[in-house]
């Protein structure tokens, strides 16, 4: 297994999220972990359960715990989602 697979099999993700790029940065002792989520998924209301459509996104960028001496950083795109019952919410992240 080489460290790609490796990192790809850490966090776990459910569908329909999935790692897009993973960057190592030596220099920095930093890898930096793009995930994401294809066109046209669908989330569940955090509050109903109910699956809806992505209306908009938002980039974040979270610390995760280092791995040996590397800090480890999360990119993602936080997706909304338009509920008729409980309005405009933003999907729990993995």
């Amino acid at each position: 297994m080489n460290s790609e697979e490796l990192f790809k099999k850490l966090p776990g993700l459910d569908e329909p999220w999935y790692i897009k790029q993973i960057r190592f940065d030596h220099e920095d002792k930093r890898v930096n972990i793009y995930v994401d989520f294809p066109k046209g998924s669908r989330f569940l209301c955090p509050e109903w359960g109910n699956k809806y459509g992505v209306h908009e996104t938002e980039e974040g960028t979270w610390r995760h715990l280092n791995i040996f001496k590397y800090s480890v950083y999360i990119h993602a795109r936080e997706p909304g989602i338009g509920c008729i019952e409980h309005g405009k919410r933003t999907v729990d992240l993995p």
